[in-house]
């Protein structure tokens, strides 16, 4: 499905450059997979997955290199991912 648009990612991995191979993931495949943006689009992101008999919702949160550099520490960004109540 994917296969085809995620071929130059795939070599640049399997030749030992992770970096390279994250830079070359496809803008439309990045949008699909991960939740990412300013806070509030990533609010509405989340707010997708909260639906009824939906109980927990589970996030693997990537370090970003603004976590790094930044001033916001992850534990600070955390608490205000939750979506506004409509």
């Amino acid at each position: 499905m994917r296969a085809g648009s995620l071929t130059e990612s795939r070599t640049l991995y399997d030749s030992g450059d992770a970096r390279a191979a994250g830079l070359a993931l496809p803008d439309d495949i990045v949008d699909a997979l991960w939740i990412h943006g300013s806070l509030d689009e990533c609010r509405r992101q989340i707010a997708r997955f909260i639906q009824p008999g939906v109980t927990s919702i589970l996030l693997f949160v990537a370090p970003t290199p603004e976590l790094h550099t930044g001033h916001q520490t992850l534990p600070d960004v955390l608490p205000r991912l939750r979506p506004h109540p409509d």
